[in-house]
């Protein structure tokens, strides 16, 4: 089942993973692509709801220790996510 979370400031809109493409595995880092898609329902980064539908990628790295995350770092590609809800110019 693809996860969900929240959007950040919004626990009304729910972002879900439409693709998860593992790229890497080494050791016991692993890194993967994740493409993620969901609605505009909240105010986002000072942008009120517009109701408009997103998709936009990020890369998430983890280290596994004992068959636990243990840490988890990040990148998301906010500028398409922004250039979807008309905050920014695309």
């Amino acid at each position: 089942m693809p996860s969900q979370t929240s959007m950040p400031g919004d626990r009304r809109t729910r972002i879900r993973a439409k693709t998860i493409e593992p790229t890497m595995v080494d050791g016991n880092f692993e890194a993967a692509h994740v493409v993620l898609t969901g609605t505009h329902r909240g105010e986002l980064m000072g942008t009120a709801p517009t109701g408009n539908s997103v998709e936009f990628g990020g890369i998430d790295m983890v280290r596994i220790q004992d068959g636990k995350v243990v840490e988890h770092w990040g990148a998301t590609d906010m500028l398409k996510l922004l250039q979807q809800i008309d905050a920014v110019q695309t």
